[in-house]
């Protein structure tokens, strides 16, 4: 299967030193870097920076002014600008696509339709961040379903070539929110992930998620297991990319406590946590699915977010001893399937793996967020044992 790593950047290009800042991506595992911001006067730095990207084989978000759309952009004006953005970068071997829009709101929806329109009769791929499903959105669209439907539509009718939003409510600190506000939390968590998930397939695109890799607002700082839960959540329902919010800080901010580079430039432990987090991953979850497709997921112990409850179907039985919950997700490649078993606790717990016949059980023993792939059932192995 095919994943990528991804991030969000709100510095300038004339500040950035190209090859410290294509290091710090590819040392962190990004596949895809989003380029720090540019305009008709920084077209220079913005391409020395692609320059290195590309030598570390990392495809390129293209954030510049004149294709960041806002209301009151004239389409007349928006189309010259698409044009020289397009002339000064699309010709670049790292170019992806062009950043557009982040977390758009329901009355943006049809002007920046218009605009997206034109970017695609440019040839000029288009990329969107969209809000988490809240009030607002409920209010427009009156259900979360009824929202999934009308971003498939959309993401197809614009040309979009991926379905992404964000959504940290999982990591709310629970020194300043509730139990019952961080409960809340999870669930909604889960419920965008499944219906973001649903729109996405339902456009026949990707989907991508923003996850949380900075102490912001009420989220915590987070941990070395928040991060690695984040990246394999995210696999096992389906997702396509992590996108970091945000790995490099632009400057002094307070309300953002803990960049994985921060504005001195140096890597903090979060940087670690990502880097670990990732080579792992890629080692040992990705390279064993290379060929394989997302099929399905299920929940045990307790399901969130209308995931289905995991009852067998797959053949084997599951269960957490420490009194936690689980995640199973379905890939296959023709008629081979693998099955993955997320740590969805709280805690690191204990995790017993059943099958028809008894002397095959085993246990799994993994940290929050960590993986194993279930063995096999062994029909012979089982037959001879008789």
């Amino acid at each position: 299967m095919q994943f990528d790593f991804s991030n969000w950047n709100y510095s300038f290009a004339k500040n950035t030193d190209p090859d410290r800042y294509a290091d710090n991506c590819a040392d962190m595992g990004l596949t895809i870097a989003m380029l720090p911001r540019t305009d008709y006067d920084s077209e220079a730095e913005g391409l020395r920076i692609m320059d290195a990207l590309h030598d570390r084989d990392i495809r390129v978000i293209v954030k510049d002014g004149r294709t960041s759309w806002a209301n009151e952009k004239d389409p007349g004006i928006y189309r010259e600008d698409i044009l020289a953005t397009k002339r000064a970068f699309n010709e670049h071997p790292a170019f992806w696509c062009h950043c557009v829009r982040d977390e758009p709101y329901p009355k943006d929806f049809a002007p920046m339709g218009d605009m997206l329109d034109i970017m695609r009769e440019n040839d000029c791929p288009a990329f969107v961040n969209h809000h988490p499903f809240y009030s607002l959105f409920k209010k427009t669209f009156g259900s979360r379903e009824n929202y999934v439907g009308y971003l498939a539509e959309y993401t197809v009718r614009h040309g979009l070539p991926l379905v992404a939003y964000d959504r940290y409510t999982h990591m709310y600190d629970e020194k300043i929110m509730s139990p019952e506000e961080c409960a809340w939390g999870l669930e909604e968590f889960y419920l965008d992930l499944n219906a973001y998930r649903a729109a996405a397939a339902g456009a026949g695109v990707p989907a991508w998620v923003t996850m949380l890799c900075t102490g912001h607002m009420m989220y915590r700082n987070p941990t070395y297991e928040d991060i690695l839960f984040q990246i394999t959540a995210a696999i096992a329902h389906g997702y396509s990319c992590v996108q970091w919010f945000y790995p490099f800080a632009h400057g002094y901010s307070e309300d953002n406590y803990g960049c994985p580079v921060d504005s001195y430039g140096e890597r903090t432990e979060i940087y670690g946590y990502i880097t670990r987090a990732t080579r792992i991953v890629k080692d040992h979850l990705l390279e064993p699915l290379k060929g394989y497709a997302f099929a399905g997921v299920r929940h045990f112990g307790r399901s969130y977010g209308g995931t289905k409850e995991y009852v067998g179907e797959y053949g084997f039985g599951v269960e957490s001893i420490w009194h936690g919950s689980g995640i199973i997700a379905e890939f296959s490649r023709g008629t081979d399937r693998k099955y993955l078993l997320v740590n969805n606790s709280d805690h690191s717990d204990r995790f017993r793996v059943t099958y028809p016949d008894s002397r095959q059980d085993y246990f799994a023993h993994l940290q929050r967020g960590g993986f194993h792939f279930v063995r096999a059932f062994d029909a012979t192995k089982a037959a001879e044992q008789v």
